[in-house]
Parts: C-alpha cells; sequence; structure tokens
C-alpha cells in the first residue's frame, strides 16, 4: 500500500511542477536577436557572436585565439545586406569571453548586416577593416526561434 502512495504522491507533485513551470501568459526571459558564427580562411569556426536587444548586449566567444601581430587589436564589423557599406562595432579584446553594450546606431548595423568580420588592425582600431580579415560568418536573425 506505501508504494501505491508513494506513486501517487510522485505523480502529484509532477503535475504541480509542470503547471507552475508551464505558467502560460509569461513573458519569456529575453534571448539571443542574432548570432554569427565566426569561420576562419579554412572554414574553421573560430568565434560566435551573440546579440540580444535587451540591453543591446553583444557577446563574442573566442574558440580559437587568434594570431595577431605584435601591437595589433582585433576589430569587428558589420557589412550592410541593403547597400555593402562596413561599419565598425568597435575594437574587442583577445580573451575567451567579451560581453559589451552597443549603443542604438550599432544596433542599426547588427540589424542591417549580412556578415560579420573580424580583423587585424592597428593598436586602437581603424576606419576600414584592411587586407588581414581574419573571420567571417553570416549574421543570422533567431528572434522568434522556437526549439
Amino acid at each position: 500500500m506505501s508504494r501505491l502512495y508513494l506513486s501517487a504522491l510522485a505523480l502529484s507533485f509532477a503535475l504541480v511542477a509542470g503547471v507552475l513551470l508551464w505558467a502560460p501568459g509569461q513573458t519569456p526571459v529575453p534571448g539571443i536577436n542574432y548570432v554569427a558564427v565566426m569561420k576562419n580562411d579554412a572554414e574553421q569556426p573560430t568565434m560566435v557572436v551573440t546579440l540580444t536587444q535587451s540591453g543591446r548586449v553583444m557577446r563574442v566567444d573566442m574558440l580559437a585565439k587568434p594570431q595577431l601581430d605584435d601591437g595589433q587589436d582585433l576589430q569587428l564589423w558589420a557589412v550592410s545586406k541593403t547597400d555593402g557599406r562596413i561599419e565598425s562595432l568597435g575594437v574587442i579584446p583577445v580573451e575567451k569571453q567579451v560581453e559589451t553594450a552597443l549603443t542604438k546606431s550599432q544596433w542599426g548595423l547588427i540589424k542591417d548586416a549580412e556578415y560579420l568580420l573580424v580583423s587585424a588592425v592597428n593598436p586602437g582600431g581603424q576606419a576600414a577593416p584592411g587586407e588581414r580579415v581574419l573571420a567571417k560568418g553570416l549574421c543570422v536573425k533567431v528572434e522568434g526561434w522556437q526549439s
């Protein structure tokens, strides 16, 4: 009889927990809106850039440390899908994981981006990517995607 009681109690607990976790009508936690898997010339993923509209947060996860000459920085660029214009999203430090807030105008660049590029640049950044593009990735909108 005690096994039957424990089974009924476990089933009741599972049903209550399911209802509490489901909670329709709640707004979902803000998630990733855009993602770019950055690949090098050999098509190997070297970093992942994720962008969240809530707070305009950009996160860069480096999968492989880029090869830079002494004194060079990394700079991230957005390539417009409407006119091909290339605009800077700023210099990013060479760290395993970087998270930064974007300005409203930078977020606008993300919304219009077809690709993101990462290039090796002079210290402090520069006005154009230059010849040494280290990685490139499609900027994919994932907002509204359901698992």
